[in-house]
């Protein structure tokens, strides 16, 4: 089974685009940070603080599934 591929965008600039550990590590940051990117807890807190140039991350359509 394939891991899932994200994109990782600072505001409209793409920053990186892999899997969460391609992401660690082209990006030096934890496996975690890049995974918590990805939650509804991270998304509502960008919300309440009307976050305009924050991290994104944006999870890739698998053709294959």
């Amino acid at each position: 089974m394939a891991q899932a591929e994200y994109a990782m965008y600072k505001g409209d600039e793409l920053l990186c685009i892999g899997t969460l550990d391609d992401i660690e590590k082209a990006r030096g940051i934890k496996k975690r940070t890049a995974y918590y990117y990805t939650t509804n807890a991270y998304k509502r807190k960008l919300e309440k603080r009307k976050a305009k140039n924050a991290i994104v991350m944006v999870r890739l359509e698998d053709d294959e599934e």
